[in-house]
């Protein structure tokens, strides 16, 4: 039970660390500053991920109480892997320059990396149960 602690702690942290991937790669500009429309809309869509967080604190801390949560998990990871594909199979647009060949190689990575752990962190939520030694749902008798 530890573990499965850990590991949704872990998730959160991951889905912080993820909005604030996804929200670099989309604002930060190596050829000046990033207009104010721009960030905020990002932030705006973006902001929606930041409750799967608590989603995953909360079924890490309290499985049982919410266990609801889970079925919401798996669609989120499910509907978060999307986009990531999409963007290594179209290419993020990158402007080649000698100076901003680090930045991206960073900006195409960084959609691999996020769509791998989301379909790692997708596939244990697939597997994982919770209150399997639960009893079995009492159906009413048919008279």
């Amino acid at each position: 039970m530890a573990r499965d602690k850990l590991f949704f702690l872990v998730a959160s942290g991951w889905e912080l660390v993820r909005f604030a991937a996804l929200f670099a790669i989309l604002t930060v500009r190596p050829d000046g500053p990033t207009p104010a429309a721009l960030s905020v809309t990002a932030l705006w869509f973006g902001s929606a991920q930041l409750a799967l967080v608590g989603a995953f604190v909360m079924v890490g801390l309290y499985p049982d109480r919410y266990a609801v949560y889970l079925p919401l998990l798996r669609l989120a990871k499910f509907i978060s892997i999307g986009p990531a594909v999409l963007l290594i199979v179209t290419g993020l647009p990158a402007v080649v320059t000698t100076a901003a060949a680090v930045l991206d190689l960073v900006r195409l990575l960084t959609p691999i990396v996020i769509a791998g752990v989301d379909s790692i962190l997708f596939l244990f939520l697939l597997s994982y149960r919770i209150g399997d030694d639960a009893p079995p749902v009492q159906r009413p008798q048919e008279e």
